[in-house]
């Protein structure tokens, strides 16, 4: 029988999901086929009304021009205007791109990405040294405290605190013993958009900063 666990506390909640933990009192989002019938319809509608909007603003981006617009003028002009308008985008988004993404990121987003990038790095550094990844149960305390393990000699971070929202940052092994970490961003619930994990590209350069980076090989 499939039991189903807290996205929080990751206690057993039984064999059926529930928009509320019994443990931690957290709220939580119950798969869409497991909702009854009256909310999968509300569910329904209002995909309806995002597809509506979706299509009424393509459809206003594709409209026509007005013959006085750019596009009105002869084939080879249009063309020849586009192809520079295509280099020149193409120059500016290389070499903007990633000040544009950074830009786009409010200061706790970057914040809650960075020292969640920082906490993976640690966890594997952990993985490497003690030969796996911390219990759930020992969680990422082990990264600081030794909960008891012969070969522990150091922390492997200096202070384990709550992402930007004040929330503990989600740490959890699938079953495949693979990490996964993450904050729960600015909504402060665990599996929805805003969700914030490891950059690869900060993880990549923590990795090349490090004085031990062969041990990362």
């Amino acid at each position: 029988m499939k039991q189903f666990r807290c996205s929080y506390c990751r206690k057993i909640i039984g064999d059926k999901p529930k928009s509320t933990c019994p443990f931690c009192k957290k709220k939580m989002r119950v798969p869409i086929h497991l909702l009854s019938e009256e909310n999968q319809e509300k569910y329904r509608e209002r995909s309806k009304r995002i597809k509506k909007h979706r299509e009424q603003k393509q459809k206003e981006l594709t409209e026509q021009p007005n013959s006085t617009g750019v596009f009105a003028k002869k084939p080879l002009t249009l063309f020849f205007f586009m192809g520079v308008l295509a280099v020149v985008g193409v120059l500016f988004a290389i070499k903007a791109d990633k000040a544009f993404n950074q830009s786009n990121k409010a200061p706790k987003e970057v914040k809650a990405e960075k020292e969640v990038s920082v906490l993976f790095v640690a966890l594997k550094n952990f993985k490497k040294e003690i030969g796996r990844y911390p219990t759930e149960e020992e969680g990422l305390k082990a990264l600081v405290l030794n909960p008891g393990i012969i070969y522990w000699t150091h922390p492997f971070a200096s202070l384990i605190r709550p992402d930007p929202w004040m929330e503990n940052y989600v740490y959890y092994l699938t079953p495949e013993t693979n990490v996964i970490i993450f904050s729960k961003g600015k909504d402060r619930i665990a599996d929805t958009d805003d969700d914030i994990f490891p950059s690869l590209q900060l993880v990549e350069k923590l990795i090349a900063e490090s004085p031990d980076k062969k041990k990362y090989e």
